[in-house]
């Protein structure tokens, strides 16, 4: 057992308490479980044994891992010796150490002299020196007791498992008391904006009924300036600014540049920094616009408002509270942009224009599969393979229709400008990646043409045919190819134009290596278009 000095941090042994004397005042000397300090040893051996269980008149011949297990001292006739009122904390539930070497009951040790055997005090366990340095405190029947129990060594197990016990500390739900908080503030915000729109009616309708008054002449608008100051100072108390030094709101100090300012609805002290924008001085109709619901009497009454030369002075606090909400409630209300609108029309039909790609790519690859292996594709699959390149086609056509739309759009700001280029952007990206390799295949099933230029089945081959009129011919070509391929030169037309006006930027701003790539893709679509423009002769664009 080693016994620790607080003043001195050095650790006595047994034999080194037993050397000095008990009752030569150490200092303060600290007890090894508990930690509470005593003036000498002979308080300590006390404390040891009356509230810890230990008990100096044990046989000294027995071992040191039998002393585990206490034995009452008894008197020279063997018969009990009493002790008085002293009592113990209960030692029947202690396990005992066996003939065999027994374990520690956390890591599986092997109890011996060296390691040492400890009796955890509430579970009565047998466990090492390290794993039986918890405290907790317990009754004298080994039970938790938090108020009138003393301080006693335990296991890991029972510290943890102990009443109210919490790795990251003491739990207390506070739920409750949060709702509470949150609530009397949603009140007190609902007071505070409440009070503002009170002052600011009744600061629109002051100022309404003395430009009334003092409108008749130059000299009778002089006066109004200094009435209208006057009715400022009474419709909200404005703060003494002769202490103030910093704005309440950036906490910027006050300079000669920096002047002081006071909020007409909350009488703040504040600056007028235009790069922090404390306050702003708003013109009259504005603040009757964007809030039409008060209840406004004078300017109801009154038709030109633009005729009031008057600004209120609002801190941003003041001006948050009151417009924030209602301009958004506003913007909620208020049509969509035509820019927006396009901008989701062209994501949803390029989302319908991958999705379709996909099952097309599959159907392509399962052909191309069947006449790798020399067999010919099933008419199922054919037809399939049609109806699916068809509705490729559709997609296609509907998706250069809203290009078009875009880049026909005139924006009425800067912010749709961006959006408008960006659109074109990425419409251009999405044609080179999905749109132009498609349309480099030379696909045309109908008329029995593959895309390897071998010869597929018709789909439908037996039994005479009537001719209908689609199947007049202009340059050889079907009525239906005609339209096919006029949608794919449109197409491809206007891709061309995308990608030139596309060089010419990269041009401007020397981006020599997407040029190249450019160039590349420009070709490709020169070749194409001028394909498609002798098949179709005079049924093409003029």
């Amino acid at each position: 057992m080693g016994i620790t000095n607080a003043s001195s941090t050095t650790t006595l042994s047994t034999n080194a308490i037993e050397e000095l004397p008990i009752n030569e005042p150490l200092g303060s000397v600290a007890c090894p479980i508990c930690s509470q300090e005593f003036i000498n040893l002979q308080k300590l051996n006390k404390h040891l044994d009356r509230d810890h269980g230990f008990d100096n008149t044990r046989n000294k011949s027995s071992s040191s891992l039998r002393s585990n297990s206490q034995k009452l001292p008894t008197s020279v006739g063997g018969s009990p010796k009493k002790q008085g009122k002293q009592q113990r904390i209960r030692t029947t539930h202690w396990e005992q150490l066996g003939k065999f070497p027994s374990t520690c009951g956390e890591c599986n040790c092997n109890l011996n002299d060296s390691v040492g055997a400890t009796n955890c005090r509430k579970c009565g366990k047998l466990y090492c020196g390290r794993h039986c340095r918890h405290k907790i405190k317990l009754n004298l029947n080994a039970k938790y007791d938090a108020e009138s129990g003393k301080w006693y060594i335990c296991c890991k197990s029972c510290y943890n498992k102990r009443p109210g016990y919490n790795d990251y500390g003491s739990y207390k739900d506070l739920t409750d008391d949060f709702v509470r908080y949150r609530n009397s503030n949603s009140e007190d915000k609902a007071l505070r904006l409440l009070q503002l729109e009170v002052r600011l009616v009744k600061l629109v309708d002051g100022v309404f009924r003395l430009y009334k008054r003092y409108n008749s002449n130059v000299i009778m608008r002089l006066k109004f300036s200094n009435e209208v100051s006057k009715l400022e100072r009474i419709i909200c108390p404005w703060k003494d600014d002769q202490n103030v030094v910093d704005c309440e709101i950036c906490i910027q100090p006050f300079t000669l540049t920096v002047r002081k300012h006071h909020c007409r609805l909350c009488g703040s002290v504040v600056c007028d920094d235009p790069h922090t924008m404390c306050s702003k001085k708003i013109p009259i109709q504005l603040l009757v616009n964007a809030s039409k619901e008060l209840p406004f009497k004078e300017a109801e009454k009154f038709k030109n408002i633009k005729d009031i030369q008057y600004s209120a002075l609002l801190c941003t606090k003041c001006t948050n509270t009151l417009y924030l909400k209602r301009m958004f409630k506003q913007s909620m209300k208020e049509k969509q942009s035509n820019i927006i609108q396009l901008y989701e029309n062209m994501n949803d039909t390029s989302k319908v224009i991958l999705k379709v790609l996909s099952t097309f790519e599959v159907l392509l690859l399962q052909v191309e599969n069947s006449k790798k292996s020399q067999d010919s594709p099933s008419e199922v699959l054919l037809k399939d393979l049609v109806t699916t390149r068809g509705k490729v086609m559709r997609n296609f056509s509907a998706f250069n229709l809203v290009v078009k739309q875009i880049n026909q759009y005139k924006p009425k700001n800067a912010t749709e400008t961006k959006i408008q280029k960006s659109l074109q952007i990425t419409a251009s990206e999405f044609v080179n990646k999905n749109i132009i390799p498609l349309k480099s295949l030379n696909f045309n099933i109908e008329s029995g043409t593959s895309i390897c230029g071998s010869s597929l089945p018709n789909i439908i081959d037996t039994g005479p045919q009537v001719k209908k009129l689609s199947d007049l011919l202009f340059n050889n070509l079907t009525i239906k190819e005609v339209k096919e391929y006029r949608e794919e030169l449109m197409v491809l037309k206007e891709q061309s134009f995308l990608v030139q006006s596309m060089v010419e930027t990269a041009k401007t701003q020397r981006k020599f290596e997407e040029l190249k790539s450019l160039d590349e893709n420009l070709k490709d679509l020169n070749v194409r278009i001028e394909e498609l423009e002798n098949k179709l002769g005079e049924e093409g664009f003029s």
